[in-house]
C-alpha cells in the first residue's frame, strides 16, 4: 500500500492542531474529519472582530459563502490563505478566541471575544499552528 502524501496541507494541519488544543475534535481526528466538522459548524462571525472593527454585513455574508461552498476534496492541495481568513473568523467564534495570524511580519486578529490566543504564523508558502 502506498501511503498518501500530505501535499500542501499545512492550513488545515494547523487547523487541526488549534481544533485540538480547544476540544473541538477527537485527539485521534485527521485533517479530513476537521474540515467536515468546522464546515459543519459553519456561522456567521457577527461576534468577531477583524483586526479591532466589526466586520461588514457583506464581508460576513461572503466568508460565510466561503466557508459554505468551500471544497473540501482539495484540502491537500494547498489553500489560498487570506487576509480577512474565513476559517480564522469562524474558528474565532468557535473557540471565542483571539486568533493572531503572523504573515511576513504583519500581524491579524481575529478578536472573538476572551484573551485565550489562538497563533498562526506564515510565509510566502507555508502557514503553521504556533501555539
Amino acid at each position: 500500500l502506498k501511503k498518501k502524501k500530505n501535499r500542501m496541507s499545512c492550513f488545515w494541519t494547523s487547523i487541526l492542531h488549534a481544533c485540538r488544543k480547544h476540544k473541538l475534535i477527537e485527539n485521534n481526528s485527521n485533517i479530513d474529519q476537521v474540515c467536515r466538522k468546522v464546515m459543519e459548524m459553519n456561522t456567521i462571525t457577527d461576534k468577531v472582530l477583524f483586526n479591532g472593527k466589526k466586520m461588514h454585513k457583506k464581508l460576513l455574508e461572503e466568508n460565510f459563502e466561503a466557508v459554505k461552498n468551500y471544497d473540501a476534496t482539495g484540502i491537500r492541495s494547498g489553500h489560498l490563505t487570506s487576509s480577512c481568513e474565513p476559517f480564522f473568523c469562524l474558528l474565532a467564534q468557535l473557540t471565542n478566541s483571539t486568533i493572531v495570524f503572523n504573515f511576513n511580519g504583519h500581524e491579524m486578529k481575529f478578536d472573538g471575544g476572551s484573551s485565550n490566543i489562538i497563533r498562526f504564523r506564515s510565509n510566502r508558502s507555508h502557514i503553521w499552528f504556533a501555539g
